[in-house]
């Protein structure tokens, strides 16, 4: 693969076109004057395979769809300056892992580990781990969904698993375990939708 380090808006940026970037890897890619600093960012259409890749230490966030689609499996998206995955007005990414693969796996990132904010943004997380993430383990916002089947959300700093504004959570045996709030959390015209999930 191809490693990307210290670029500005993006280390590799899909903008209505195609990338494959499968097992390449993103570092410090940040342009703060413009908040702006993704690894991987895929938008207005624009799609990137980024399979096995990892992001780590960006600005803003390490895997990023704005209206664009991002295969991100078995990736690792962490000790980034905002979230590990962020889906935004109408994005999607899949984050889940491979069938022989590892899963995803976000951590220590300052923002929340995965986050599906605005209508139709969507993120498949299922069998994924967030750890130890500062804003929350998985947050779905204003509209955006997540499907959270057998993942876990683990010593996040605040809830392990929010829907909030409107997003929504699915998905079946979910874990969350030593998160500073609540393990799962609904509000604001939210919704959630699943069975055998797990909280201590």
């Amino acid at each position: 693969g191809v490693i990307v380090s210290e670029a500005g808006d993006c280390g590799y940026h899909a903008f209505g076109g195609t990338i494959d970037a499968q097992d390449c890897e993103a570092y410090l890619c940040s342009h703060a004057a413009e908040g702006l600093g993704f690894g991987f960012c895929a938008e207005s259409g624009g799609f990137i395979d980024a399979s096995r890749s990892n992001a780590s230490q960006n600005g803003r966030a390490g895997m990023y769809a704005n209206g664009g689609s991002l295969w991100a499996h078995s990736t690792t998206s962490d000790n980034n300056g905002g979230d590990g995955y962020l889906a935004t007005n109408g994005g999607k990414i899949e984050a889940n892992k491979e069938p022989s693969g590892a899963a995803s796996n976000s951590y220590d990132n300052v923002g929340a580990g995965y986050r599906a904010s605005g209508p139709g943004s969507y993120i498949n997380c299922n069998s994924s781990l967030a750890v130890t993430n500062g804003g929350g383990g998985r947050v779905s916002e204003y509209g955006g969904a997540m499907d959270i089947t057998s993942s876990a959300a683990t010593s996040n700093t605040g809830v392990g698993n929010l829907a909030q504004f409107g997003g929504g959570l699915y998905g079946d045996s979910a874990v969350a375990t030593s998160n500073t709030s609540h393990g799962f959390h609904c509000d604001v015209k939210s919704w959630a939708n699943g069975s055998s999930w797990t909280a201590n």
